[in-house]
């Protein structure tokens, strides 16, 4: 296993087209963690989370041949957030689930001096704020603050520009903090 370690996504890739099995279990080594934090950011429940990330990676590996050689990372985390949402579409009238998909901390960071006593509080705002954007944009943040993923990286899983990417982003920022401001202030 320590010489998959050492090859690109890319090489893994052509491994595991190759019938080389062990060389896909590198890359979920690699990104499960990721995966299954984009998840639960959507759904917010760990069990769910888990459930839905080893159904990525079987969809990956189902549609590896239609993989184009991109960022692999990119590709995988768009597999994710689909399902993700997915899932929480056809069990909306099932369950409550929070649909926040950005984090406290970088919101926060850009909040500037605003700040609130109570966490919970802050949740609910925050759950307003994103659900008020665009699934678009909701798909944006979450790409670029809970995956981390640069604008390059969106842009291509998404097959949007780089500076629609941006623009999507920085319109959603403004929304979240504009209501965030607004709130906190009332």
């Amino acid at each position: 296993m320590k010489l998959y370690e050492q090859l690109s996504d890319h090489e893994l890739v052509k491994l595991t087209l190759n019938d080389d099995q062990s060389s896909y279990a590198e890359l979920v080594k690699r990104y499960q963690s990721l995966v299954k934090h984009v998840c639960i950011k959507v759904v917010r429940s760990d069990s769910i989370a888990d459930e839905i990330s080893q159904s990525t990676f079987l969809s990956a590996w189902e549609k590896l041949f239609s993989f184009k050689f991109g960022s692999f990372k990119s590709w995988l985390v768009s597999i994710a957030y689909r399902q993700a949402v997915s899932f929480v579409r056809r069990h909306k009238n099932e369950t409550t689930l929070i649909a926040a998909q950005t984090s406290e901390l970088a919101l926060r960071e850009n909040m500037g001096t605003h700040q609130t006593d109570n966490a919970a509080d802050f949740q609910l705002i925050l759950d307003k704020a994103m659900s008020d954007l665009t699934e678009v944009q909701q798909h944006v943040i979450t790409l670029v603050y809970i995956a981390g993923m640069s604008y390059a990286e969106v842009a291509e899983s998404m097959q949007i520009p780089i500076s629609t990417a941006k623009s999507h982003s920085q319109r959603a920022m403004k929304k979240i903090l504009h209501k965030v401001n607004g709130e906190i202030d009332e």
